[in-house]
């Protein structure tokens, strides 16, 4: 069972999704960022992330990813983005958590621990 603060906290993430994420007919994703990851000679006001293939998903622990442990998705996020690794390790940690969790929500049809679960 769910604490009233989990579920307050679900409650602002779902909001913030309609507000700052859009979703292509394409299944990629773009997300808004609340501190924009400055370039050299530009800035990065949203991400954009494609659906990952099967190649994206054998780089990460989709069992850990699943259990809240967003940093696990890091490699995928770069793979499938418009931002580097590198950027995304100088990224704010907020706007890397809720870019994380978003992709946790969309990317994949069903839980991470289903996935993993039907390998037998």
């Amino acid at each position: 069972m769910q604490s009233e603060a989990v579920k307050e906290a679900l409650e602002k993430h779902n909001q913030l999704a309609k507000e700052l994420v859009t979703e292509s007919h394409d299944g990629a994703i773009t997300i808004k960022l609340a501190n924009p990851i400055e370039r050299k000679n530009s800035r990065v006001e949203a991400i954009t992330i494609s659906r990952p293939t099967l190649a994206d998903l054998k780089k990460i622990n989709l069992v850990a990813a699943s259990e809240g442990q967003l940093v696990e998705l890091a490699p995928l996020i770069a793979a499938r983005s418009n931002v580097s690794e590198q950027e995304l390790d100088g990224m704010d940690s907020g706007d890397y958590l809720f870019v994380a969790a978003v992709v946790a929500q969309r990317c994949f049809r069903r839980s991470a621990k289903q996935l993993a679960g039907d390998r037998g």
